[in-house]
């Protein structure tokens, strides 16, 4: 049994996810309550951040962390993508998701800190709503190859159905809703999971074969859309998968939950 990064380096064990959603659904508040259980995580608004408080900051002889380096080994969630400014964007789509590293020269400090660690973000489709019709990068208003950076590009409706909107209205209106589990005992779980469980896969022809049925046919099916980085993306949610069920060794039901993960993705129908 191995794991992808015992023989590859440069793979990125992180995974980075962008939600588009429709305005007013909640989706940034959901992201904030996320971030309250993530062991090691920072959050930040992208209208609130600046390249220095996402990279070092130097002040005198003091060298502080911004949000990257804090949250190493962590998770970054960042709402309003779409409002970062140009540095900020550049910080994240360069430092983290394509080099992976910060490069420190201020005053004495002249040094490289890796960088390993995932990113949760969301953004408005132009006019705030999501029009399955058009390619979500012009909706976006970003390039293609940046979408590419994603593991999984999620897109969240809010379409009207009776039946889910008094389910929803229900929820709203519950005054005290009974939780399946705590925030705590969900926080202590994930933080279990992640320090303890390293799944890999094993000589499986099985899970290789999937794999390979799934990639050739999506690339005769939508072209070079589909490239090698969706089948790093399936090894991560799979990997994601096996840890979240505590097992070191993963499974084709790992592998099949990935690809649905994956195979949603919109990026397909640009």
């Amino acid at each position: 049994m191995h794991s992808l990064s015992e023989h590859r380096p440069e793979y990125r064990g992180y995974i980075h996810v962008l939600i588009v959603s429709d305005s007013g659904i909640g989706i940034p508040r959901l992201v904030k309550s996320i971030n309250n259980i993530a062991p090691r995580s920072v959050y930040a608004t992208g209208d609130n951040v600046t390249r220095a408080s996402l990279t070092t900051n130097a002040s005198g002889n003091m060298l502080t962390s911004g949000l990257l380096p804090a949250a190493n080994t962590g998770l970054v969630y960042l709402t309003g993508f779409g409002d970062l400014s140009r540095k900020p964007k550049r910080s994240i789509t360069g430092h983290l998701m394509e080099t992976r590293k910060i490069p420190v020269d201020k005053g004495e400090y002249n040094e490289t800190v890796p960088l390993q660690l995932g990113l949760l973000t969301t953004k408005l489709p132009d006019g705030g709503s999501f029009d399955e019709a058009r390619g979500i990068s012009e909706q976006l208003g970003v390039s293609v190859d940046l979408l590419e950076d994603f593991d999984s590009v999620h897109a969240v409706v809010d379409s009207s159905n009776e039946e889910k909107d008094r389910e929803t209205a229900g929820e709203v209106l519950e005054t005290d809703p009974e939780l399946p589990v705590t925030p705590d005992f969900l926080s202590k779980y994930v933080a279990y999971a992640r320090s303890e469980v390293d799944p890999g896969i094993e000589d499986d022809n099985q899970i290789k074969d999937r794999v390979a049925d799934y990639y050739s046919s999506k690339r005769e099916d939508v072209g070079n859309v589909v490239n090698t980085n969706d089948i790093e993306s399936i090894i991560r949610f799979s990997e994601a998968s096996a840890r979240a069920r505590l097992s070191e060794t993963i499974e084709i039901e790992d592998i099949d939950r990935a690809i649905r993960i994956v195979d949603s993705n919109p990026r397909y129908q640009d």
